[in-house]
């Protein structure tokens, strides 16, 4: 069995041209996967069957008798959100392909390439992006959760104000840059062994939470924000590598944070006020 592509994939094959289609059907039944192939030769077809089944991967071909250019995507999407998409277009429509991926599908094919080894490539690896795509998703929910649950009586609720983000979305943008910076330089000090006090600029990152009013679910709020801005446009490694990090600095700067409130929310002390750039 090819090791490139898992057993018992269900792909829907939405194509009208008969050589188009044969030609695809052909590459994938050579994989000996057991994958199985359906085929609809319209998008009518096609809704219909993503309302019955529910496939491992839709490869669409963008211009079909019923449905031309990037509409054929944009009506397909709501249908196909929990499946990677992948697109069909003609050598001239390179542009196409690049805009469908921005639309939201995986990945974009030339339907005249006949590289069997593409085609297999291209399912796996949109196959396994969706899979990272979901964890990254679900672990920002958990940390959404996790903010939730820990909310305390020295958080910003307590103190009868708004979250940071509703207080002052440009403050807020500034405090995803901060942490963004942070990602960036625990990313630095892994790879590269740089020599660098990054628990100081933690320390320092929890204190300006703190002095601001804010409580876990503010930082969580930062923490999902800037890791959202960080991996949408980066290479696979390096955006896993920003989750990975991202995983362990939420938790230290959430202790950070814990340590500020110890010391600075005394019983009996009124809460400090902040300035517009969150000092005393």
């Amino acid at each position: 069995m090819n090791p490139l592509l898992p057993a018992g994939l269900r792909i829907l094959l939405v194509e009208d041209e008969e050589a188009h289609k044969d030609a695809l059907c052909r590459m994938l039944e050579d994989t000996r996967s057991r994958i199985q192939v359906r085929v609809a030769p319209t998008l009518e077809i096609a809704e219909a069957m993503l309302d019955e089944v529910d496939f491992d991967v839709l490869i669409l071909d963008l211009n079909l008798p019923d449905s031309r250019g990037i509409e054929t995507l944009l009506r397909t999407m709501p249908k196909a959100q929990s499946m990677p998409v992948i697109v069909l277009t003609g050598h001239a429509d390179e542009e196409l392909g690049l805009e469908a991926i921005r639309e939201g599908a995986q990945d974009y094919l030339i339907k005249d390439n006949g590289n069997p080894a593409l085609l297999i490539r291209s399912i796996r690896y949109s196959v396994e992006r969706m899979a990272r795509e979901r964890a990254q998703i679900q672990e920002l929910q958990l940390l959404r959760d996790m903010g939730h649950a820990q909310a305390a009586p020295s958080t910003a609720a307590a103190f009868g104000v708004a979250s940071l983000s509703e207080q002052s979305p440009k403050l807020f943008q500034e405090l995803c840059d901060e942490y963004c910076r942070l990602l960036e330089h625990r990313l630095e000090q892994q790879a590269f062994r740089v020599k660098r006090n990054v628990f100081e600029l933690v320390k320092r990152f929890a204190d300006r939470i703190g002095f601001l009013h804010g409580g876990p679910r503010d930082l969580i709020e930062v923490h999902c924000s800037a890791l959202n801005r960080r991996t949408k446009s980066e290479p696979e490694a390096r955006s896993q590598a920003y989750v990975d990090e991202g995983r362990l600095l939420v938790l230290q700067v959430m202790g950070c944070l814990a340590s500020f409130y110890r010391d600075h929310c005394v019983p009996g002390r009124a809460p400090a006020t902040h300035t517009k750039h969150g000092q005393e």
